[in-house]
């Protein structure tokens, strides 16, 4: 009976609380949103510069959880297309505005199975809806749109039910800020970041929404790039023979930390294209090259291809 007469007292007070309106407010729980327009690098970047994001990760959606790998979905059989998951705190930002910053910012929505340099079905425009009020919003927005003729060509985008989202390889995440001299970045996707600022300044942040340990990662990554860098220079201002660092590649003598480098930005998906990437600098400035291999590198891969992504 004493157990009774208390939960009876419990449930009174538990009324007169909201009859009085000093019921506490719990705050709205984080959501999900999963955003497919090209390639994940610029994508990614474009919604950790959104005020009101706390976590976004690159990877795949709309197809089998088999087949989510990089090499498989380039081919553009998989039925994956490239995309990002993202997770926001309703209380700072809306679906709204994410939908804004997607069709204004992230991406052109009116090209069909491609996005700038990079062409086939793993590339194309797409919302997966988590639910009802995801394609509603989503839909009307699309609509809107048209109406306005926002854009010269028709929208593409495709509003489809969410499935499943499986995350990318692990140098894939966070790429922008890891790799911001990348000439792919460099040319495709830093521009979105200044679209996103002058567009939407309310909504940016000049800083990424990173975890602490991608900060500490991304931190060790840089000192073990500038110790290379300093090694390389030490090594070859001593007189060290650099014919034991050179490798002859289509007639040409290539530094082996340029091959290396090299093959490591060109994901291993043509070490030949690779290798005539590296011998094509290779006729330039010798001592250049061996004091400063990365930059090397990375100018050998301007020449070859500027602005296509490896």
């Amino acid at each position: 009976m004493a157990a009774l007469a208390l939960l009876m007292l419990a449930g009174k007070q538990s009324l007169a609380a909201e009859g009085t309106g000093t019921a506490t407010q719990r705050p709205a729980a984080e959501q999900r949103a999963v955003f497919a327009g090209g390639c994940f690098w610029g994508v990614d970047a474009v919604f950790k510069h959104v005020k009101g994001v706390d976590k976004v990760v690159s990877g795949y959606s709309g197809g089998e959880a088999n087949k989510a790998q990089y090499e498989v979905v380039s081919t553009g059989s998989t039925g994956h297309a490239e995309s990002v998951e993202v997770t926001y705190d309703p209380d700072q930002v809306s679906y709204q505005d994410l939908l804004e910053v997607f069709f204004n910012v992230a991406h052109d929505p009116t090209e069909l199975n491609r996005q700038g340099p990079d062409t086939g079905s793993q590339y194309r425009s797409a919302i997966f809806y988590m639910d009802p009020s995801q394609q509603h919003t989503a839909q009307r927005y699309i609509d809107k749109l048209d109406q306005e003729k926002a854009f010269p060509q028709p929208i593409v985008t495709q509003v489809v039910p969410f499935k499943a989202f499986y995350p990318a390889e692990s140098y894939h995440q966070n790429f922008l800020e890891q790799h911001p001299d990348n000439p792919y970045i460099v040319f495709n996707d830093l521009p979105k970041l200044d679209t996103l600022k002058e567009k939407y300044p309310q909504l940016y942040q000049s800083q990424p929404t990173l975890k602490p340990y991608d900060r500490l990662f991304e931190a060790i990554s840089k000192g073990f790039r500038l110790f290379g860098y300093f090694f390389g220079v030490m090594r070859s201002s001593f007189g060290s023979s650099p014919l034991r660092f050179w490798r002859v590649v289509d007639g040409a003598r290539v530094p082996k930390r340029v091959l290396k480098l090299t093959h490591r930005t060109f994901r291993g998906r043509s070490r030949a294209r690779a290798d005539q990437a590296a011998a094509t600098y290779s006729n330039r400035d010798n001592d250049l090259r061996l004091r400063f291999p990365r930059s090397a590198a990375r100018e050998s891969i301007c020449l070859l291809s500027p602005y296509v992504r490896p």
